[in-house]
C-alpha cells in the first residue's frame, strides 16, 4: 500500500513552502487541470441583509444583531442545527442577488450575515456523489499529512483514529473523516494511479481538485456542485 503514497509523501520530502500559497504548494503538479469545489450555500429570503450591523463593537449594533437573530430563530444555534431555516440558492443565483461578479471569491464582495450560510451537509452529498461518479474501483486511498490532531482524544478507539496513511473500502468513510475533521485538514483522496485527486487544506474552505481532462468532464454530472476551474498559480486568501 506505501507505493500507492509515494507520489505524496515524495512531494512533502522536498516541498519548500514559500508565501504566497499556491495551489502548487498544496498538490503535486502532475494533473491537466485543477478546479476549486465552493461549498453549497443558503440563503433566508426574507432576511434585512441591509439592517443587520456591519459591526458589534457598539453595544446598540451588538443587540440589534440579536435582534434579528432572535427573530429569524438562528441565535445561538449551531451550524447543523440552523441549515433547515435556508433556502438552498447557487452561487450565480447570489452573485445575481447581491450584484456582485461570479467568482470562486465573490462571497467576499457579500457583506457577512447569517442571512447566507453554508450547507455542509449538502455540500458533503454532492461530494459522495461526484466521488461515486469517478472511481472506477472499489478502492479509494486517503493521505492525511496531519494525522496527528486528530488524534489527542484518549477517548478515541485505536482502529478510530485518524491514520496518516488508509486504505478506504466504502466513499463513506471519506465523508466521515471530513465531516468529523470539519473539512480543516491537509487530506488526499485518490484511487490508485492517481488519475485525479480531492484535497482539502487547513483554514482553506474549499475542495481542491486535480484530473485529467477526462476526469473534469464528468464534474457537470452533479447536479448543484458548484465548481470553478483554476491553476496550480491559484493564490489562497
Amino acid at each position: 500500500m506505501d507505493d500507492s503514497f509515494k507520489w505524496l509523501t515524495d512531494f512533502y520530502a522536498t516541498l519548500k513552502v514559500r508565501s504566497p500559497l499556491n495551489i502548487e504548494f498544496i498538490i503535486p503538479r502532475v494533473f491537466e487541470r485543477y478546479f476549486l469545489i465552493h461549498e453549497n450555500y443558503g440563503i433566508i429570503d426574507e432576511f434585512p441583509f441591509d439592517d443587520y450591523p456591519e459591526s458589534n463593537a457598539k453595544i446598540e449594533d451588538l443587540n440589534k444583531r440579536h435582534e434579528l437573530e432572535r427573530y429569524y430563530e438562528i441565535f445561538l444555534r449551531d451550524s447543523e442545527d440552523r441549515e433547515c431555516l435556508y433556502r438552498p440558492i447557487t452561487l450565480k443565483e447570489l452573485a445575481a442577488r447581491f450584484h456582485t461578479d461570479y467568482s470562486v471569491d465573490m462571497l467576499e464582495n457579500i457583506k457577512d450575515t447569517p442571512g447566507i450560510w453554508p450547507l455542509r451537509e449538502r455540500t458533503f452529498e454532492r461530494i459522495e456523489r461526484l466521488i461515486n461518479i469517478i472511481k472506477k474501483q472499489d478502492s479509494l486511498f486517503l493521505y492525511v499529512s496531519d494525522y496527528y490532531r486528530f488524534n489527542h482524544d484518549n477517548r478515541i478507539k485505536e482502529d478510530m483514529q485518524t491514520k496518516e496513511k488508509d486504505e478506504l473500502k466504502k466513499v463513506f468513510d471519506y465523508i466521515d473523516f471530513q465531516f468529523r475533521s470539519n473539512k480543516d485538514s491537509c487530506s488526499y483522496l485518490f484511487p490508485i494511479g492517481h488519475s485525479w485527486c480531492l484535497a482539502t487544506f487547513e483554514d482553506f474552505p474549499h475542495f481542491i481538485f486535480g484530473c485529467d481532462t477526462t476526469t473534469a468532464e464528468k464534474l457537470s454530472l452533479v447536479d448543484e456542485l458548484e465548481y470553478f476551474e483554476t491553476s496550480e498559480e491559484y493564490k489562497l486568501p
